[in-house]
């Protein structure tokens, strides 16, 4: 139990000291399978072989993490004779290749494929069934306390996003013995031993909740922003009455004085210096047409050209109906302007310019 709460510990401390955008942390625990000599767990005192692990990754990008894990477990089995206990300290350092990102690059899912190497310690001992003694030992020399062997691992694992920083994950990962055949205290065969980790835990992401959209402040400066408003509220209380009185009046006088300038803009005074036709039967209604500019109407201006030439060549291939075109001349700024149809209403106007647009898109409307 002192070995579970010394990981746990280790666990919340790699998490604190890691606080960065790219690092996460995990915690795991599960099932070892060993594969050794003695296979069965039919004696009276087989436990099952429980491990936990922790560990902290870093991500290099979308597809690759390098991840450190350590793990502590427990392997136990027996054959017909004798039965062991193996206690294992393991370090381990791999690469995750997230493999959902090369289906679904946008997934939060992940499916990891895992290969690393790492180190292994561990302590053996043998015992007879039948009596209980001490048949063999590893390491052998009751000097040394631990066996240390190499190992490499592959596995498989799958996260499943509970929120933005947390994963529920889930895998295997086998660990290959590099010659180390005493796993279970024996060399009973030419096999190196080796074990599989059969995990369940979680992933913490060690992500910013910052709202990136939002621009932050630092709290300092925004109470000398807020002073200084104040003070500028204060300063602008102290003007008198008649002072402000007149800063609106002037104020308004400007406003007006705009907004004059700008219905003068929008309305500038038409000369027609002439209306021309090579088509037959379009020139009984030039008067009437002609007639059109003598008041003040909305119009649907479809072309504005430098010379009238271009004006009622643009009209002679123009698509539209032509039976109230007009070229109107605009004296202010020498222009020609093709009068598509007038209209009393603004309103008319916009819905036969949404019809006008499908041939002439950038057509507008015009009060003179």
């Amino acid at each position: 139990m002192k070995n579970i709460y010394s990981f746990i510990f280790l666990f919340i401390v790699s998490n604190g000291l890691l606080a960065q955008e790219k690092f996460s942390g995990n915690l795991n625990t599960g099932l070892l399978f060993p594969f050794t000599d003695y296979t069965e767990t039919s004696y009276p005192g087989h436990k099952p072989n429980l491990a936990i692990s922790t560990g902290i990754g870093y991500q290099f990008n979308k597809y690759l993490k390098l991840r450190g894990d350590i793990l502590y477990g427990t392997l136990n089995g027996n054959n017909n004779i004798n039965f062991y206990e193996t206690s294992i300290y393991d370090g381990q350092l791999a690469l995750e290749f997230n493999a959902m990102k090369l289906f679904n690059d946008r997934s939060n899912y992940k499916i990891n494929v895992l290969g690393g190497t790492g180190l292994i310690a561990y302590y053996s001992r043998l015992y007879s069934i039948a009596t209980g003694n001490l048949v063999a030992a590893s390491p052998a020399d009751p000097e040394k306390i631990l066996s240390p062997n190499a190992y490499i691992s592959g596995g498989l694992n799958v996260g499943v996003p509970i929120t933005k920083k947390l994963d529920v994950n889930a895998g295997f990962t086998l660990k290959y013995l590099i010659d180390a055949p005493y796993l279970d205290a024996t060399q009973s065969g030419d096999a190196t031993d080796h074990f599989g980790f059969l995990n369940v835990g979680l992933v913490y992401y060690l992500k910013s909740d910052k709202d990136k959209n939002k621009i932050e402040m630092d709290k300092r400066k925004y109470r000398m922003l807020v002073n200084r408003m104040d003070s500028l509220e204060n300063a602008s209380s102290g003007v008198s009455p008649e002072k402000l009185a007149r800063m609106e009046m002037e104020s308004q006088e400007k406003d007006l004085l705009i907004n004059s300038m700008r219905e003068e803009l929008d309305s500038l005074r038409a000369n027609v210096v002439e209306v021309k036709t090579d088509r037959p039967g379009q020139q009984t209604d030039l008067p009437d047409r002609v007639a059109i500019l003598n008041s003040v109407q909305y119009r649907i201006i479809v072309a504005s050209l430098p010379t009238r030439a271009m004006a009622q060549r643009w009209i002679d291939r123009s698509q539209l109906d032509k039976s109230e075109m007009i070229t109107a001349y605009i004296e202010d700024i020498n222009t020609y302007r093709v009068i598509y149809k007038s209209f009393d209403t603004l309103a008319a106007a916009k819905k036969e310019l949404q019809q006008v647009k499908s041939l002439v898109s950038d057509a507008w409307i015009i009060k003179f």
